[in-house]
């Protein structure tokens, strides 16, 4: 077990694992072994932070009245009357009651565990003239699993120019098959003191499901593979080289992530900012122009001083694995 404590407004984590297994020998003269293992792993971070409450600095908007005797609509404090053009406020110098009132501190949780299991055997098939053909043969299975839990006013929406989230639980299940060979081409000959080739091929699925409606989503028979040559000059020269593909199904909180806002400025996302420019510079369509113009906006309109909010989310069934391919060629002195 570890644990990381930071400051009062960061992180503390606790992290557990645990692994469990066996493995020998199955005797005979093709050397096969097997080796079968678990483990367990859980991860706990809770992270604190001090928020300044929405519906506290709404208190004063259009305040014509003092509020004393009214209950705030989602934190439920008293109110109080805040001098939001008091010099002395202005400048950060409030009184705590007044800090008390605006501000209130949040915690959140992020549990990650996973449990995964995995077998293996691998021996010599047979004997070639260069060497033994080897082989490897194995299957695992994986779960994982998050519950991000923010603090509760992030989950009401009441932290004051501050992003609001909520829960983000869901669990994938992968199951693999793979195979492994190795085979020695030539030995102890002039140049080629030893040439190997060596292939390998994974099978992965994948089961992902989101924990509060039940969504799933699977993405199954992905194929990887890796293909490599290995050839010793002499005692001293190496040449090697590989080709293979890899994937790489979505993390959980790129598929389950609960709905979270953001904020971004107005110049970012209109298109009628600059539309003369813009038109110009072909960024924007003569049709979208001729929209802005049509509604008044000026050729060079540099957008107000406002921003938008931007809802982001988990992309669970939209969003594909990430595949890729590689190539790699060597030389060992």
């Amino acid at each position: 077990m570890t644990e990381q404590r930071h400051s009062r407004s960061g992180l503390h984590r606790i992290y557990y694992r645990g692994v469990a297994g066996v493995r020998g020998d199955l005797g005979g003269s093709n050397n096969w072994r097997y080796e079968v293992h678990g483990q367990y792993s859980r991860s706990i971070g809770r992270y604190r932070s001090q928020q300044i409450l929405q519906d506290a600095y709404d208190s004063g908007y259009f305040q014509t009245a003092s509020c004393v005797g009214t209950t705030l609509p989602v934190s439920g404090k008293q109110c109080i009357d805040i001098p939001w053009t008091d010099p002395f406020f202005l400048r950060g110098e409030l009184t705590p009651e007044q800090a008390a009132f605006l501000t209130d501190w949040e915690e959140g949780k992020t549990v990650y565990t996973q449990l995964t299991g995995e077998a293996t055997l691998s021996g010599e098939l047979f004997q070639l003239p260069a060497g033994p053909f080897a082989v490897a043969l194995g299957a695992s299975i994986r779960e994982d699993k998050i519950n991000d839990t923010p603090g509760d006013i992030t989950l009401a929406a009441n932290a004051w120019g501050a992003s609001a989230s909520g829960v983000t639980a869901g669990k994938s299940l992968t199951t693999e098959a793979f195979a492994e060979i190795n085979v020695p081409l030539l030995a102890d000959k002039p140049f080629f003191e030893e040439v190997n080739f060596s292939a390998a091929g994974r099978v992965t699925n994948v089961k992902a499901t989101r924990a509060r409606d039940g969504v799933t989503d699977s993405d199954n028979g992905n194929f990887t593979y890796k293909l490599g040559l290995n050839w010793t000059v002499t005692d001293w020269l190496r040449f090697r080289g590989s080709f293979g593909t890899s994937y790489r199904a979505p993390a959980l909180f790129e598929q389950f992530l609960a709905d979270e806002t953001s904020f971004t400025p107005q110049n970012r996302i209109d298109p009628c900012v600059n539309w003369g420019g813009n038109l110009a510079a072909g960024n924007i369509s003569q049709r979208l122009a001729d929209n802005c113009a049509a509604d008044g906006i000026p050729i060079n309109y540099g957008g107000g001083g406002i921003s938008a909010t931007i809802i982001s989310s988990g992309g669970l069934g939209l969003l594909e694995a990430e595949t890729s391919e590689a190539m790699v060629v060597g030389t060992i002195l």
